[in-house]
């Protein structure tokens, strides 16, 4: 009995003796380093790969909301030179009050233009403001001719170098059936 106890005791002796527990140290770090490469390692290539997709992904959405913007100014900048220049062609059509008599002789010469006869033409006294600084002066005219060529008068206002704008208009009957009397009041604006 002695000879096993000495046996057990020899055997618990080698156990803590340096090399063993050297041995259970590299066996300890190996098992570790070999979970590592084959559980975490992976993981961390993946997580690279997702970091890098999601920098990837971020920098496609920072060009999307950077090409939103530039559209987005784009199309103000765009609305802006529209209204500007509406601006500078509604004011360029704005005659001075003194100067009446430009108004009279596009009005004169459009009708020429449209092949109708203008009977009298009559400018009124300035009647209603429109903003702070113009005002409506109506003209009213009294023509005769064709429908066709009336219309085509019509069609010529918008074309003229001052506003004419049509308040409204009378057709009349002549004896004849190819030519018509028209009263037209127009209104232009002035300063």
């Amino acid at each position: 009995m002695n000879i096993d106890l000495d046996r057990s005791s020899g055997l618990l002796r080698n156990i803590f003796k340096p090399t063993w527990f050297i041995l259970a140290i590299f066996i300890y770090s190996a098992t570790i380093t070999m979970s590592n490469l084959v559980l975490i390692k992976p993981q961390v290539k993946r997580f690279k790969l997702l970091e890098a997709k999601k920098n990837e992904m971020d920098s496609v959405l920072d060009d999307i909301q950077l090409r939103d913007i530039d559209k987005t100014i784009s199309s103000l900048e765009e609305q802006i030179n529209y209204y500007t220049n509406e601006q500078k062609i509604f004011k360029n059509k704005i005659i001075d009050r003194q100067n009446i008599s430009q108004v009279l002789g596009e009005l004169t010469r459009l009708v020429s233009k449209s092949g109708l006869n203008l009977n009298y033409i009559d400018p009124l006294p300035p009647s209603s403001k429109i903003g702070r600084n113009y005002q409506k002066l109506p003209i009213t005219i009294r023509l005769s001719g064709s429908y066709k060529d009336f219309i085509r008068f019509l069609n010529t206002l918008s074309t003229a170098k001052y506003w004419l704008l049509i308040d409204n208009y009378d057709i009349s009957n002549t004896k004849t059936l190819e030519e018509n009397n028209y009263t037209v009041n127009i209104y232009t604006i002035v300063k």
